[in-house]
């Protein structure tokens, strides 16, 4: 490891700025203490989560003996994009139930996975810092009708929480007669949680080996302490390189990923997106990105490479790759260590989300009143293709199922897109993103293309206690979203399929 990375991107001012973050100072960010302060408990949570193993590995193997077979975690950014990770790249043991996460309010995923799993042997996850998230409560409230059809009395021993101290998920899973409320470290924001019960909890349900995991993590926790120099971290090398890159114009980080960090990309995204992309400024970070011909690459792109495979040619590279799926603990923390310096760099604060809020209550007033908003945009993907300027990108949001084949063609429109163009594309599926880069779309750079896709709905899945179904919320959730981006100033284009999704895709990406 080079010595010199860290000096030639920081100077003087890394060891300080270490010591600094190691007495938790929050003038390196803000001068208010006001999401800051509070907000710097993952530095030490993978060493204080060691005296969790326990009991966390004896719920686990209570829920393995009662004979669960599927443990569904219901939840959105923070709360599921971790355990997403650890999913893809370790998955789950023998004898312990199979994770699925979902962080999707389409009606068609939902009625599909409730035909695809036996409720008598399913355990739910409900996982919610504040308790308040309208897409976990909702998909509460369905799951936990169905339970009490199908189980009766029992339904509240199918259900696990993780959440905060005094939030409305702990009154209600006590009032509901939960099997457990796991209660997490409050001073710790959602994108920054993996490594606290919001991720550990359903990774521990699966069988992951919580103890391997965090072993990964404490040694990078090692290197960020006072005394350690910081040219030995690698936290700091990430966050010279990346600084580096921004500063000469490389502001798009594209993740090379394999099997040992499947999913690694799509909770980077929001770590760096959400942290960073405000105040008008921000990285862009790129999962999942086709292979394109090396001509397609521009000079405003920065490779991170997780896994094995080469990165594009003539693109720099930090490697930071793992060969064990159990060091995603360390990798965790490295990123989000980097992403707090490239903070301090950048003169941002990024422990807060300041335009989050306004999709949100867009979303509200359309539940209150479809004409609440107006959808005006540019007519078609090809005149916001024509609208580009040197350094844009193009984000898909796609508010349809996330399935194999409806990812095959949205890659292929990726990559058509970027040969042409020679621009960057994004994808990310709703409503996950709204809680992950819809931050950065919002408040970052305007260099954003905005793509939103929506579909139309056969069949609906109604909330009980609601006045709305599945259909309505994610409709309005796009809607709502489409509103905060016009509001916003950003360029944007709609495409409404009204019939098979798949095959209206297919030929939105022949036209290209």
């Amino acid at each position: 490891m080079s010595n010199s990375i860290v000096t030639q991107a920081f100077g003087d001012d890394a060891t300080s700025i270490a010591e600094r973050i190691s007495l938790r100072d929050h003038t390196l960010w803000s001068d208010s203490p006001d999401e800051v302060s509070n907000r710097l408990g993952w530095l030490d949570i993978a060493s204080r989560m060691q005296g969790e193993i326990a009991d966390l590995a004896a719920v686990a193997d209570s829920i393995k003996a009662d004979g669960f077979t599927n443990a569904v975690l219901l939840g959105m950014g923070g709360s599921s994009l971790g355990p997403e990770v650890l999913r893809r790249s370790i998955g789950s043991a023998a004898g312990f139930p199979t994770l699925r996460v979902v962080d999707s309010t389409s009606p068609e995923v939902i009625t599909a996975l409730r035909s695809e799993i036996d409720l008598a042997t399913t355990l739910f996850i409900v996982s919610s810092k504040s308790g308040s998230t309208i897409e976990p409560n909702a998909l509460y409230a369905y799951f936990r009708d169905a339970l009490e059809v199908t189980v009766g009395s029992s339904a509240g021993s199918h259900f696990v929480a993780v959440t905060d101290a005094g939030s409305s998920l702990e009154a209600l899973g006590m009032d509901a007669g939960f099997r457990r409320i796991f209660i997490a470290d409050p001073n710790i924001g959602g994108r920054y949680s993996v490594l606290s019960h919001f991720g550990l909890v359903p990774a521990a349900i699966a069988g992951v080996d919580i103890s391997r995991l965090l072993d990964s993590a404490v040694v990078i926790e090692q290197q960020l302490q006072p005394e350690a120099d910081v040219n030995e971290s690698l936290a700091w090398r990430i966050a010279a390189e990346l600084t580096l890159a921004h500063r000469s114009g490389r502001d798009k980080i594209t993740f090379i990923e394999d099997g040992n960090s499947n999913g690694f990309g799509l909770w980077a995204e929001q770590l760096l997106a959400e942290s960073l992309g405000k105040d008008a400024l921000g990285l862009i970070p790129i999962a999942n990105e086709p292979k394109l011909r090396d001509n397609a690459y521009g000079g405003d792109r920065i490779a991170a490479r997780i896994g094995s495979g080469g990165s594009p040619r003539d693109v720099p590279e930090i490697d930071s790759t793992i060969s064990d799926p159990y060091e995603l603990g360390g990798l965790f923390l490295a990123w989000e260590y980097a992403t707090a310096i490239l903070g301090v760099d950048l003169g941002i604060q990024p422990f807060n989300q300041p335009d989050v809020q306004a999709a949100k209550d867009a979303t509200n007033r359309v539940l209150a009143g479809p004409d609440r908003v107006s959808l005006v945009s540019i007519s078609s993907l090809d005149e916001l293709l024509g609208k580009r300027r040197t350094g844009d990108y193009l984000a898909i949001m796609a508010f349809v199922p996330e399935t194999d084949e409806i990812n095959e063609v949205l890659i292929e429109l990726r990559r058509r897109v970027s040969e042409r163009t020679g621009i960057a594309t994004t994808l990310g599926y709703g409503p996950r993103f709204l809680h992950s880069t819809g931050q950065l779309h919002k408040g970052g750079p305007n260099n954003i293309l905005a793509f939103q896709i929506t579909q139309g709905h056969e069949d609906n899945a109604y909330v009980p206690g609601r006045n709305f179904g599945f259909a309505e919320l994610i409709d309005a959730q796009a809607a709502g979203d489409f509103d905060a981006l016009v509001n916003a100033g950003r360029r944007v284009a709609r495409a409404h399929l009204a019939g098979d999704v798949t095959t209206e895709l297919r030929t939105l990406t022949d036209s290209i």
